[in-house]
C-alpha cells in the first residue's frame, strides 16, 4: 500500500493513509480523491494527512499537498480542513510548524470529534 483515501463512517472525517512508497503523483491523485469523498458532504470536512509510514521523506508529501491547497486557494472551499498526523519527533519540525499536528491517527480524530461536538447544529 503506497496510499489509501477513505471517509469514516457517518463522520465528516477523510483519512488519507501514505507509506514510503506513495509518489508525488500519487499524492495528487489522492487529493483529489479526498476532495471527491468531500463533494457530497454539508458543512466543515476535516482530512487527516497519516504520515507515520512515511519516515523522513514526510516534509516532500507535506510540502507537495500545502502547494496544492495554495494553489487551489481560489477554488478550494474554506470548510476543508486538514490534521497531520506524524510521527513525535516530527510534531514539532517545519512545514508542520503553526498546523494541527498529531502523532497518532487516533488522537487527531478525537481532536476533531471534539470540534465537531461544538457546532451548533442549525435551525431548521
Amino acid at each position: 500500500m503506497s496510499l489509501c483515501v477513505e471517509r469514516l463512517p457517518g463522520q465528516p472525517i477523510i483519512l488519507m493513509t501514505f507509506d514510503s512508497a506513495t509518489s508525488s503523483r500519487e499524492v495528487v491523485e489522492a487529493h483529489f480523491m479526498a476532495l471527491e469523498l468531500a463533494r457530497p458532504l454539508v458543512g466543515p470536512v476535516h482530512h487527516v494527512v497519516d504520515l507515520l509510514d512515511v519516515g523522513i521523506g514526510y516534509p516532500v508529501i507535506v510540502n507537495g499537498i500545502l502547494n496544492l491547497l495554495k494553489a487551489q486557494a481560489l477554488s478550494l472551499p474554506e470548510r476543508q480542513q486538514y490534521t497531520w498526523v506524524v510521527a513525535s519527533h516530527f510534531v514539532d519540525e517545519s512545514p508542520l510548524h503553526g498546523l494541527s499536528v498529531f502523532s497518532t491517527v487516533e488522537e487527531a480524530i478525537a481532536f476533531i470529534q471534539v470540534q465537531l461536538l461544538s457546532i451548533e447544529p442549525l435551525a431548521m
